[in-house]
């Protein structure tokens, strides 16, 4: 693999994460408009529940995360059992 292809895969996966990144920003910034109106304890609640939201999607990002160099790894070690052990742990926890 050159150079060229390898940036050309870094895209692909680059790519649409920071679309994810955007469209999950941009959701709590509407949710704040529309709240807006309500008063300032309306948007301290919507505040509040966005950290909330923000705190688990870091949570299941880190565990899939972990969960995917676990089975990197098993499957370089030809581990089987190993992929299988990570694999349904992660399900389980998500």
């Amino acid at each position: 693999m050159n150079n060229k292809e390898f940036y050309q895969n870094i895209k692909k996966i680059a790519v649409p994460i920071t679309v994810q990144s955007l469209l999950q920003a941009a959701l709590n910034f509407i949710d704040q408009i529309m709240i807006g109106n309500l008063g300032s304890a309306s948007i301290a609640g919507v505040g509040l529940a966005t950290k909330f939201i923000s705190l688990f999607t870091v949570t299941m990002t880190a565990v899939v995360t972990v969960a995917g160099i676990m089975i990197a790894q098993y499957k370089g070690n030809k581990s089987k059992e190993g992929i299988n052990n990570s694999f349904f742990l992660t399900y389980i926890f998500h």
